[in-house]
């Protein structure tokens, strides 16, 4: 009998080597009749935001296959982080760019002002973490130590200082 509290990953290119997630102990996206790694789905969710904006601001035209087969192979191949193709997209349509159509995409990846941008971005998002460090006073009854030094060399031997 199959586990109840196992669901599988509905995402065709699933990040992970097990498309199983564990809904007790994994987090996970519910969207719909479909379960999603939070990873996929943050890919999934990406790439249709890409469709949107290029259709609406680049070319309505598009072949949609081959902007996802341009997504899929940054992503996927090339390792890149998929909100980071999205936002060179954005920023190529914002800047006045000149972005016409899919493979296009792979001339600005790495463009280092939009490099540099989008990393500024991403640290201005993540939250601080404070950290503070504590020094407390040694408990009365705890246990002291002393050292004395031993004398080494010829003079330790005769007795002298």
């Amino acid at each position: 009998m199959a586990d109840k509290n196992i669901r599988s990953c509905r995402y065709k290119q699933c990040l992970h080597e097990n498309k199983e997630i564990d809904i007790e102990k994994e987090s996970f996206v519910h969207d719909g009749n479909s379960y999603y790694h939070k990873d996929c789905y943050k890919n999934k969710e990406n790439y249709q935001k890409l469709k949107i904006m290029w259709h609406d601001n680049i070319n309505h035209t598009v072949v949609y296959s081959q902007l996802a087969q341009i997504y899929n192979q940054l992503v996927f191949k090339d390792g890149l982080d998929s909100g980071y193709v999205l936002y060179t997209v954005w920023y190529c349509i914002t800047h006045s760019y000149k972005l016409n159509y899919p493979p296009g995409i792979k001339y600005y990846i790495n463009n280092k002002t939009i490099l540099n941008e989008y990393k500024a971005l991403v640290a201005s998002r993540r939250p601080k973490v404070k950290t503070e460090f504590k020094a407390t006073a040694p408990a009365i009854n705890s246990p002291t130590f002393s050292y004395s030094e031993k004398k080494n060399g010829f003079g330790s031997i005769l007795g002298g200082k």
